[in-house]
């Protein structure tokens, strides 16, 4: 593949950070990229030598391709227009899933199923229910190498960073859950989600800890910042600008509904809860080391 001229499209965080590891595992100079919203700070900070497709006209970008890679998302239509363009083409598309929820919806375009000609996954969780869901088409298990640098990295800094004494550390991981709560029928909203459990930790009376709530990479700041104001006298609440390592390996408690980063967590061999609000769709993330705390 180092030998062909690759066009990776990325937008969603999630799909480029995965994408982004490979590419440092397999760069080559001969690799185009077409980035959009998250995905540019993310491929910034992680790959060097970027070369960056000329323009904003997608077709003419995959026209010149022998092969393109997407991430997925449903934040915005790009990975799939990527897909249907280059299937149009007759150019060979694949796509890294990264996540275990919202497969199917992941590739709906316009009310339309667009399939790429690959897919790809990063674990056997994901290889079982992408097979299920796509049997006609091929499924290829390619080591997920975000994953594997992130959770060495939790695991050795947790061991430098222990919490003093009886201090309870818990990060509270966000999802813009929003719109996944009209596209992917989610039932619930990412504020809901964060009020209901800081309301059932208040119920519950647990203050003797530290509260850090960690916004979604594609979220702006101060989104939260109402929620976390109203609950300040309640709790030691915080929100830092650090990394998604920093925090988990910082963290005692980790607790979200269904992100990616959860999952990270459970690896990095720390507490995880989910807290996806009484009536919303059920967490989807393959661990039971998972603690659903309204919705089993």
């Amino acid at each position: 593949m180092k030998n062909k001229r690759l066009l990776i499209v990325c937008h969603d965080a999630g799909g480029a950070e995965i994408i982004s590891s490979w590419v440092r595992k397999h760069f080559s100079p001969q690799y185009q990229f077409f980035l959009r919203g998250p995905a540019v700070a993310i491929f910034q900070r992680k790959v060097a030598h970027l070369h960056l497709a000329a323009g904003d006209d997608l077709y003419a970008a995959i026209a010149e391709a022998e092969m393109v890679l997407t991430g997925s998302g449903w934040q915005t239509d790009w990975e799939k227009k990527a897909i249907a363009i280059s299937r149009e083409l007759g150019i060979s598309v694949a796509t890294f899933l990264d996540h275990w929820v919202g497969y199917k919806e992941r590739f709906m375009l316009n009310g339309t199923l667009v399939l790429p000609d690959e897919i790809w996954v990063g674990d056997v969780h994901a290889q079982s229910l992408a097979k299920s869901t796509f049997p006609r088409t091929p499924i290829r298990l390619e080591p997920n190498p975000y994953l594997l640098e992130i959770v060495e990295a939790i695991k050795e800094l947790s061991q430098k960073d222990a919490a003093p004494g009886d201090e309870l550390r818990i990060l509270y991981l966000c999802e813009p859950t929003s719109k996944g709560a009209q596209t992917l029928g989610l039932g619930y909203t990412e504020f809901e989600a964060l009020e209901g459990y800081l309301r059932y930790l208040k119920e519950q009376q647990i203050k003797s800890g530290r509260i850090r709530v960690r916004p979604h990479p594609s979220e702006p700041a101060g989104k939260y910042r109402k929620i976390i104001e109203e609950y300040r006298g309640d709790f030691e609440l915080e929100q830092l600008e650090t990394t998604l390592v920093e925090d988990c390996s910082w963290a005692d408690w980790v607790v979200g509904c269904n992100s990616m980063a959860m999952a990270i967590a459970v690896m990095a061999g720390k507490q995880v809860f989910s807290c996806i609000p009484k009536g919303g769709s059920p967490i989807t993330l393959p661990f039971p080391e998972i603690i659903r705390l309204f919705n089993p």
